[in-house]
């Protein structure tokens, strides 16, 4: 009599541990995207008024909504955030972002503006004294597209007209930038070198505009520079991203740079550019204490 041979089910067993793993990766980069990281630096302004010396501000950058972090993981995030008391708020573009989905099928985060308004009304619940202020990304269209979704909340865009934030008598500006050079060379034009100036743009592509032009006197105008966009390279592998970045865009992808005028924050960003998923960047937000310059002590002597 002869036996037949069945077919081995080593095939079949490797083949559900490939399907298991990838299902546990995929798990784990959307766990990581879900996890936010409350990031704080401090940073010494030399023309920082003292009155302002120890005031901390949340900077938000590339909130990117959708999917299942949309508007409700949004308000949930922003009551924890209210904890930190930050006096001043700063959002730094892109509110909303289309899912692959909607992107495969022909849709535009441009077309969300439903969703731009909910993802300000969330963070409109963050109480912060001294105001709160925004600046268009790509997916927001322009700074009056912004305004007009920001009616009804406390955001102001300051890319139109720049903020004056009083304290005691002194006062700080905060100033909004395209990537226009012509742009921000006459808006450097209109401010003193020793005047305290905080600058929001959205790409480090359009930083270099700030960083190049001169204030009214000769100088740099700007004493820190905010930046997004880059989503610190999303999904990150041996150094390269998935993202399509400029080389500027690669050159400051994430984190602290200081070697310009002026000390420059890129951030990685709180949402996903719509993918849901990060590997081996991390969502964050930033609460970011204004320091004066430590005086130097002197000592009285008798001759």
């Amino acid at each position: 009599m002869r036996s037949e041979e069945r077919p081995g089910r080593a095939p079949l067993i490797i083949a559900l541990c490939a399907v298991c793993l990838v299902c546990a990766l995929v798990i784990t980069l959307t766990a990581s995207a879900g996890i936010v990281r409350v990031r704080s630096a401090e940073v010494t302004i030399e023309d920082l008024p003292e009155a302002f010396d120890g005031t901390r501000f949340l900077y938000i950058s590339d909130i990117d909504t959708c999917g299942g972090h949309g508007a409700k993981w949004l308000r949930s995030l922003a009551a924890q955030l209210g904890a930190y008391q930050p006096e001043f708020m700063i959002v730094g573009g892109d509110l909303c972002a289309a899912t692959v989905f909607e992107a495969l099928n022909g849709g535009s985060a441009l077309e969300k503006s439903e969703e731009r308004k909910e993802a300000l009304e969330a963070l409109d619940a963050i109480e912060c004294p001294m105001g709160k202020y925004m600046i268009p990304g790509e997916k927001d269209g322009d700074y009056m597209a912004l305004g007009l979704i920001g009616t009804g909340t406390s955001f102001k865009e300051i890319v139109s007209a720049p903020a004056i934030l009083s304290k005691d008598g002194a006062e700080i500006m905060l100033a909004g930038v395209t990537g226009d050079e012509a742009f921000a060379q006459k808006l450097g034009a209109k401010v003193d070198s020793g005047r305290c100036v905080i600058t929001a743009v959205h790409t480090p592509e359009d930083a270099t505009a700030v960083r190049i032009s001169e204030a009214a006197d000769g100088g740099a105008w700007s004493d820190l520079i905010l930046c997004g966009h880059t989503h610190g390279g999303l999904v990150r592998v041996l150094g390269l991203s998935m993202l399509s970045l400029t080389d500027k865009e690669r050159q400051y992808i994430a984190g602290w740079y200081t070697d310009g005028a002026q000390p420059m924050l890129v951030s990685s960003g709180l949402g996903t550019d719509g993918i849901g998923l990060r590997l081996g960047t991390q969502s964050e937000v930033w609460m970011i204490t204004l320091k004066c310059p430590e005086k130097e002590e002197t000592t009285a002597s008798d001759d």
